[in-house]
């Protein structure tokens, strides 16, 4: 737990030297996966392949599945109004309100997207693809017109990206794939990678990200010259993910998630 509060402290904007961490709830759920929005909502991807949606309380308020569309591949919550869930059996983007009802279904094989691997939202409420038939990450709409993409990074990196993460995050498009961060700008022009291999989870916080691998945590600015990662040295093997959002550390275990507060 001392890792947890080191964390908290150093890399979480809103916290000062000095606060102290108390748990002040768990869900009480098996999940291998789960989101927090920017409204400290929390979404998670049961054991039966259901999303989960639970309130800042940690109380469930809605739940959404699909059987036909087999697994969740990913998805994003991002935005809680408009909530991206990806099928990669079937290549089909679902598209949910904030109570998780349907707004819309993407078949993304109608507009010969046929091999697609990763989906995220942009901000502007189009989708950010990437396409390994041609090796490039694409911005569609949400009617599958391709509005912007990138060069073939099978051509330009020497071998074809297989990513496992797709995020936009402050005008920068970010792919995780085993070799590293590969970054975009918010025209899918492929900028640098972060050479960073065998990732197992990714959070952006603030200009940081954290990450884990190998059963240890890393710290990496991404911005200046030296980006250099940070080991804090600690083995993960504890925990399956970790997020910070705002005030609150939310910790997936097998038992659950454990949320944290900073005391005042």
């Amino acid at each position: 737990m001392l890792f947890f509060v080191f964390l908290f402290f150093r890399y979480s904007p809103a916290v000062a030297q000095g606060q102290e961490t108390a748990r002040i709830f768990q869900i009480q759920v098996k999940a291998d996966n789960f989101v927090v929005d920017r409204v400290l909502q929390t979404y998670v991807i049961d054991e039966s392949n259901k999303l989960i949606k639970y309130n800042p309380g940690g109380i469930q308020t809605a739940a959404y599945s699909n059987s036909r569309l087999g697994r969740i591949g990913s998805f994003d919550a991002e935005n809680p109004f408009n909530i991206l869930v990806f099928y990669p059996d079937f290549y089909t983007i679902v598209i949910l309100d904030n109570n998780l009802a349907e707004k819309s279904v993407i078949n993304l094989i109608d507009y010969e997207l046929e091999n697609i691997s990763v989906a995220c939202l942009a901000t502007d409420n189009s989708i950010w693809v990437f396409d390994e038939v041609d090796s490039k990450l694409k911005k569609i709409s949400q009617t599958g017109k391709v509005l912007t993409e990138s060069e073939s990074l099978g051509r330009l990196l020497s071998y074809s990206p297989a990513p496992v993460l797709i995020k936009e995050v402050e005008q920068k498009v970010y792919l995780l794939d085993a070799n590293g961060i590969l970054v975009f700008d918010e025209f899918g022009h492929y900028l640098r990678m972060i050479p960073e291999k065998n990732i197992d989870y990714l959070q952006f916080l603030s200009d940081k990200i954290v990450y884990s691998k190998n059963k240890e945590i890393f710290v990496r600015s991404l911005t200046g010259m030296d980006d250099k990662a940070i080991s804090l040295q600690v083995p993960s093997n504890f925990f399956k993910k970790m997020v910070i959002r705002k005030d609150r550390m939310y910790v997936l275990n097998d038992e659950g998630i454990d949320v944290f507060l900073k005391k005042k």
